[in-house]
């Protein structure tokens, strides 16, 4: 790579990281200017992921299987937010949300703040990614929870539930509550949050039980 004797190369390397942390179309443009420039702001570009709709989400996945480069994904992605799908839209666009979940969080394992906006049956068998931060949307019934536990480990902080109904409410507070605070005995922060609240009323005594009390 060609530049200005006058400015040493990790200088010139601070100057276009710092442009592409202001500007993503500036970190898309400046992949382009050679490989070096490349390998410094690839990792940028990847560092915050929203999936947003069911295409991305199956594209981001198909990605990391033809890149092959689960090292990458790990050092790269540490802010990760699947967003709010209609799930039984996957099979009629034959995508397969299964599938995508387990390269998605088998891969991106160094992911520091997880969201997912989907209340979801999935499910994986072993841990993989153990965010510091996690924001997580409870369904009606209990099928959502084993992701959840998934997600429970020493290194979380930081852990925001948001609950669609009052029956996943109930059933955190008289199941999971205790686990929470056993699998991550780091936890400092507990939201709750969510249409079950603004369906009835709680008394303190409740909140209090949610936080394993």
């Amino acid at each position: 790579m060609a530049y200005s004797p006058d400015l040493p190369l990790d200088v010139i390397r601070l100057f276009m990281e710092a442009a592409a942390w202001s500007d993503r179309s500036i970190a898309y443009n400046l992949t382009l200017v050679s490989r070096d420039v490349h390998q410094w702001i690839n990792p940028i570009l990847y560092h915050t992921i929203t999936l947003d709709t069911p295409t991305t989400f199956s594209a981001f996945a198909v990605c990391m299987v033809a890149r092959n480069d689960p090292e990458f994904f790990h050092r790269a992605v540490k802010d990760l937010t699947i967003g709010k799908f209609e799930l039984e839209h996957f099979p009629q666009q034959g995508i397969n949300f299964d599938d995508c979940m387990t390269v998605i969080l088998t891969t991106c394992t160094g992911v520091e703040r997880f969201s997912i906006l989907t209340a979801t049956t999935f499910r994986l068998k072993w841990k993989h990614m153990q965010p510091k931060y996690v924001f997580f949307v409870v369904g009606k019934d209990a099928e959502s929870f084993p992701l959840l536990y998934n997600l429970l480990s020493p290194s979380l902080t930081h852990l925001h539930l948001d609950f669609a109904s009052p029956d996943g409410l109930s059933i955190y507070k008289s199941i999971v509550a205790v686990s929470v605070f056993k699998q991550s005995p780091g936890l400092s922060h507990l939201q709750l949050s969510g249409g079950a609240f603004e369906s009835q009323t709680y008394h303190p005594c409740d909140i209090v039980a949610c936080m394993g009390s």
